[in-house]
């Protein structure tokens, strides 16, 4: 495997699992409208009327659009530039994990300390590797 593939297959990953969490997230609301645990009418001006169970699942899924898109950027940059290297791949596969880890904890027991802890770190790794790619780019 190329250090660009190393470099990419995190990336498409993470688009998998997001297209999972999007596709668990819809069969759960279905689930919850056909079994009435909520009304099309309760949800249609105010999601917070979903239940617990199925309010996780969307906002895990939303949040694979919140810190994962500064990495895609990222790592088009390296790509781009021609600047992918062992650490480059290091970064991608850390904040990959993380995002996984992130999304474990999330839709399941949801134990705040331990989501934060987890966000955090990927945040650093995102930081550190947009920091690499600064070095790397300006030397």
């Amino acid at each position: 495997m190329s250090l660009q593939q190393a470099l990419l297959l995190p990336v498409f990953l993470h688009m998998l699992m997001t297209m999972g969490l999007g596709v668990a997230s819809a069969l759960a609301r279905r689930t919850a409208l056909l079994t009435g645990r909520v009304r099309m009418k309760d949800i249609v001006l105010d999601s917070s009327t979903w239940p617990d169970d199925v309010r996780k699942l969307g906002n895990n899924y939303d949040n694979q659009f919140q810190l994962p898109m500064f990495w895609y950027a990222g790592v088009a940059f390296t790509l781009a530039l021609g600047l992918v290297d062992g650490v480059a791949v290091a970064f991608a596969w850390a904040f990959f994990a993380l995002r996984i880890a992130h999304s474990f904890i999330h839709v399941g027991r949801n134990i705040l300390v331990r989501r934060f802890y987890v966000f955090v770190a990927g945040a650093v790794v995102l930081t550190l590797s947009w920091l690499w790619l600064a070095y790397k780019v300006f030397g």
